[in-house]
């Protein structure tokens, strides 16, 4: 019996005692991994100048909102937490951290740390012992080879130095492989609700390991085929029971996670059912080829041949694992498969979702060169292995090579280039300072620009960043970025005061998949009758790439009139409508003005009929204001106006109302209160708030 101290987690592993050399070895090992994950994540943040932005700041700033939170009230800290399990980004990720900021503090430095040490170093652990109960051989030196082996594959740190915490979602999943490896027949009774439970945890974890889950329960499926079908035709009756009995498993695992989904995240549950993401998000997805491309080379390519050939001679060398094995590397191809073909997104953070595989693989290539190898091949063998794996983490996250071969192609993506610098960072700062200067009045500000040199959400974090988070002042506009994604931007754009437009156009995807971003562009470099609203001021801000700023400041407002003509060319340019654009379209023209209006004149952009009927209430948000009177307008393509239906009365007693339009050469329905002669004073103070509907 081999004397280490690791007990391992699943039966069939081999136990091993805990003399006092063994518990060293094993502390000094994980001190030293622990080390080694914390050196590099405290090296490469200690060596930026960067400014984050959209999902790299995302978690990190939802984190430090939750700690504050937790500071004040445990209950109210535990609320936000809840309540956020509907929402695409939710704070799972983040609730093991708030310690971590309350005790060291809310900077980059602490968050990015505490982010790999909290789920880096599980993954690496759990994929060790994965390992060890897959070959049950070796395991000390297996073990933490593995665990070494998997802080060396580069899209584990591509996304975690970023702010991404998708590996932590990985350790779930291993745990769920874990689970099955306990028993690959599912005999055991707990195995299906943990099975089911921690594969929910995952895609509450990160929303895209959804797929993983999926691939999951279908390798799941495939492999009780498979096995089952070793004993057709000649025991069919056998074949037969044992197939429905896994099936059966495999059913009870897949309504064992929808229940738990159910239960934690109902509102998760009712988008997924009622919401059709492929439309959603159809501008963020790419060929299949361009995706598997992708990659295979955020790993490199002779990593995955390495993972394929330690998969492979596994199944040869270890009969007594084959089954493990087979399941493994169908959960591995349709994981891949499924999300080429399905999802087919592209990005770092995605790929954490495959990184088991590649580590598994890679293992068994270092157990078998120790057992079945001798004398020099026994230690080149491991050594050739070890050397090209910190060779291609080094290609991975640096641009520092010492040399550069022919083979660097096959060696994994560098990206993103440690550590991170933006060489125009200095100007952004003074790009910032001088907004600060003119919106001193929390002035909304509308930057059309939405590429890795400029987007709203780096003025935003850069104002943070610069004079803290408590000082930030800036009103930095919510704008469309994505035409299958968002809306039109005429209502930020008719509240707009100041707006940011860079030249050349800037853009983070294909242009043609961002044109609710350079319809503003082009109003402002077209001069459309909206951009003689707006005078342009002297100073000029030139950033990376010689990209530069031109700012506006509002100097009336804009017209009805103005305000429709923009619409219409929009609706030109940006075609299908965007996403998430609903048929009413609020005309808050110049949010700094908008107290004197109590109801804000609405537009309904959507089909007409011969005939409408509008039916809704009016929502009166404080007892003084109890009546009010709206009309609705029908509007030809110019914008004039051809029949008015009103003025209809509503009160807080009776806020129900309904109207029947005749619609015949009207394109557009506009919705905007008229004085009543009551009580204008309350109603001027407090909104009034529309719900209407068409039938």
């Amino acid at each position: 019996m081999q004397k280490v101290g690791y007990s391992c987690v699943c039966d069939g592993m081999k136990k091993f005692d805990f003399d006092k050399s063994a518990l060293v070895s094993n502390l000094t090992l994980l001190s030293i991994l622990t080390i080694v994950i914390a050196t590099i994540s405290i090296g490469y943040v200690s060596n930026d100048e960067y400014i984050y932005f959209w999902d790299t700041a995302n978690y990190h700033n939802q984190s430090v909102e939750l700690a504050n939170i937790f500071r004040s009230s445990i209950v109210d800290g535990f609320n936000t937490f809840f309540s956020s399990l509907g929402r695409d980004y939710n704070q799972v990720p983040c609730l093991p951290i708030v310690p971590i900021i309350l005790i060291f503090g809310d900077s980059r430095l602490v968050f990015i740390t505490g982010l790999a040490l909290l789920y880096i170093l599980p993954f690496s652990l759990s994929t060790g012992v994965i390992v060890v109960r897959l070959l049950n051989s070796y395991s000390f030196a297996i073990f933490w080879m593995t665990a070494f082996s998997a802080i060396l594959m580069p899209p584990v740190w591509n996304s975690i130095l970023v702010g991404y915490p998708g590996i932590g979602g990985a350790a779930i999943m291993n745990l769920a492989i874990l689970t099955h490896l306990r028993d690959p027949k599912l005999s055991i009774r707990w195995q299906i609700p943990l099975t089911g439970l921690l594969l929910s945890f995952a895609i509450l974890f990160r929303r895209y390991y959804a797929y993983n889950a999926r691939a999951f329960l279908a390798a799941l499926f495939l492999e009780g085929l498979i096995l089952s079908f070793c004993l057709f035709p000649k025991k069919f009756g056998k074949f037969l029971r044992r197939f429905l009995n896994y099936e059966l498993a495999v059913v009870l695992i897949s309504l064992s996670c929808f229940l738990a989904l159910t239960l934690l995240s109902p509102e998760f549950i009712n988008r997924v059912i009622n919401t059709d993401f492929s439309s959603l998000y159809a501008s963020y997805q790419h060929p299949v080829f361009a995706i598997l491309g992708f990659y295979a080379k955020a790993y490199g390519w002779v990593i995955w041949l390495l993972a394929v050939a330690g998969l492979a001679i596994g199944a040869l060398i270890r009969p007594d694992s084959r089954s493990s094995l087979l399941f493994l590397t169908l959960f591995g191809a349709i994981s891949i498969l499924d999300w080429g073909i399905s999802a087919r997104y592209i990005g770092f953070h995605y790929a954490t979702q495959f990184t088991v595989f590649t580590v598994i693989g890679i293992a068994i290539l270092f157990w078998a060169s120790l057992r079945y190898f001798k004398n020099s091949l026994r230690a080149s063998i491991p050594i050739l292995i070890a050397a090209i794996l910190i060779f291609n983490l080094l290609n991975g996250l640096t641009t520092f090579i010492p040399f550069r071969t022919s083979l660097v192609p096959w060696l994994a993506l560098t990206s993103p280039p440690p550590p991170m610098i933006r060489s125009d960072y200095n100007e952004v700062n003074d790009l910032i300072t001088f907004l600060r200067s003119i919106g001193a009045n929390n002035e909304p500000i509308y930057v059309a620009a939405s590429s890795m040199t400029l987007n709203p959400s780096i003025v935003m974090e850069g104002e943070k960043q610069l004079f803290g988070r408590q000082q930030s002042k800036l009103n930095i506009l919510h704008v469309p970025h994505v035409d299958s994604r968002d809306f039109y931007p005429l209502e930020a754009l008719l509240k707009a005061h100041y707006l940011l437009i860079a030249v050349p156009f800037q853009h983070h995807m294909s242009a043609e998949e961002q044109d609710v971003v350079k319809v503003v562009f082009d109003a402002f470099t077209e001069t459309w009758d909206i951009s003689q609203d707006f005078r342009i001021l002297p100073e000029q801000f030139v950033l990376e790439g010689g990209v530069t700023i031109h700012i506006y400041e509002r100097i009336r407002r804009t017209s009805l009139e103005a305000a429709l003509k923009s619409l219409q060319l929009m609706q030109e340019k940006i075609f299908p409508r965007p996403g998430t654009q609903s048929d009413f379209l609020s005309l808050e023209i110049d949010e700094a003005n908008t107290a004197e209006h109590s109801m804000l004149p609405t537009l309904y952009i959507g089909p007409l009929a011969d005939s409408s009927k509008f039916i809704g209430t009016i929502g009166f948000r404080h007892q003084d204001c109890t009546h009010a009177a709206f009309q609705l307008t029908t509007l030809d393509t110019e914008g004039k106006a051809l029949d008015k239906y009103g003025p209809i009365h509503v009160s807080i007693n009776s806020s129900k109302f309904s109207v029947s339009t005749q619609n015949e050469n009207a394109q557009y329905l506009l919705f905007e209160e008229v004085p009543d002669g009551t009580n204008r004073g309350f109603c001027e103070k407090y909104d009034l708030n529309p719900n209407v509907s068409i039938e």
